[in-house]
Formats: structure tokens, C-alpha cells, sequence
């Protein structure tokens, strides 16, 4: 008997890696809120000065990276 194996392109896995399809879609999910909570974070801190940024370790540039959704 064949069976179907349903991998949408947002949430594709590798066959060998044999996880359902609810995993797939929940850690897809996940990645997509990390992403939001690393734009959302990247916003408030754009308001800082340069000063306070630099205290904490952080620059513009690194902002912007953040902002774009840009992956470490």
C-alpha cells in the first residue's frame, strides 16, 4: 500500500528524519516567534543612544541584522 507523505515547503524535513507532520508545523512555528521576539527587541532598543547600546555589548549594525530577521 503507498502512502502520501505531506512536507509543504515551509515546514519540509528530510525524509530520513521521520517526524510528523505536527512537529514540523510546531517548530516552524517556533522559529517564526524567535524571529518576531529578535525584530520586536531589535525595535525597542533602536530608540537607545549610542552610548547605552555600546554598554551593552550592542551596535546599530548588529540592530539592523537583528531587524532584517538575519539568522546568527
Amino acid at each position: 500500500m503507498a502512502t502520501t507523505i505531506f512536507a509543504p515547503t515551509h515546514i519540509a524535513v528530510e525524509p530520513r528524519q521521520r517526524r510528523s507532520v505536527l512537529r514540523r508545523m510546531f517548530d516552524h512555528m517556533v522559529k517564526a516567534r524567535e524571529a518576531e521576539a529578535r525584530r520586536l527587541t531589535a525595535r525597542a532598543l533602536w530608540s537607545y543612544s549610542d552610548e547605552s547600546l555600546k554598554n551593552m555589548g550592542l551596535t546599530r549594525e548588529e540592530l539592523a541584522r537583528w531587524h532584517s530577521g538575519a539568522t546568527d
